[in-house]
């Protein structure tokens, strides 16, 4: 956890703006999804993560209605790149 002067330290060194977001937890089945939603300039982007041991396990059919399209691997959604924007 950061303290206020290792939070001023980072902001120092952020490359772009200041990323806001709520982030959920949301289980189906045996899956646990983290679903960011972004919020202030980069609303109404919503970027949903699958942790999994088994990636390559998990099949289309397996996900909720809801789980659009995979990007992972696609910059355009880290972090870095959404505060940049």
């Amino acid at each position: 956890m950061l303290n206020e002067m290792g939070a001023k330290q980072c902001l120092e060194h952020a490359s772009g703006g200041v990323v806001e977001k709520f982030r959920h937890y949301i289980h189906y089945g045996s899956l646990l999804f983290h679903v960011d939603q972004f919020i202030g300039r980069h609303a109404p982007l919503v970027v949903i993560e699958l942790e999994h041991e088994d990636p390559a396990s998990i099949t289309r059919k397996m996900l909720p209605i809801w789980v659009g399209k995979e990007v992972t691997g696609n910059r355009n959604y880290n972090n870095v790149a959404i505060a940049q924007r």
